[in-house]
């Protein structure tokens, strides 16, 4: 069979109401977990009118539309969320990139460490610590 390529052209505007404040979304677990569940939870976080729409890509991998930017930048910016206690990567999606393309590899943690004595209480044992379980991002300097 001949390969068939077809060109297309951008949308009319109609769908820019659902792409302005989009992220794709992967539930980080070895099962899928269930949709409805899902759905109740994200609404209890953000009240059902900021989710003007939520699209399962494939899997554990979604792709949700905010109706405020301020719902979109909360998504992406007081993470780590969770959801039956698997954690949650929200990521920019730019619209023009394939949901299902991208990569969802790694993902950011917050990380405290209870009951360290107050000698060992340094920016060098924070690094040491962070280094050992992955890539440093960030040293909350209040505590150290």
């Amino acid at each position: 069979m001949d390969e068939l390529e077809i060109s297309l052209e951008g949308g009319d505007g109609g769908c820019s109401n659902l792409t302005r404040f989009m992220v794709a979304r992967k539930i980080h677990s070895e099962k899928i977990l269930n949709w409805k569940g899902v759905l109740s939870i994200l609404k209890d976080i953000w009240s059902g009118d900021d989710i003007l729409c939520v699209r399962e890509v494939e899997g554990n991998i979604y792709a949700i539309s905010f109706a405020r930017e301020r719902s979109y930048r909360r998504a992406l910016a007081e993470g780590l969320w969770s959801v039956m206690g698997c954690p949650i990567q929200f990521q920019r999606w730019d619209g023009g990139d394939s949901i299902s393309e991208m990569d969802f590899s790694s993902i950011q943690y917050w990380i405290q460490v209870h009951n360290l004595p107050m000698e060992w209480l340094s920016r060098k044992n924070v690094e040491i610590i962070g280094v050992r379980l992955g890539k440093v991002v960030e040293i909350d300097d209040d505590l150290v």
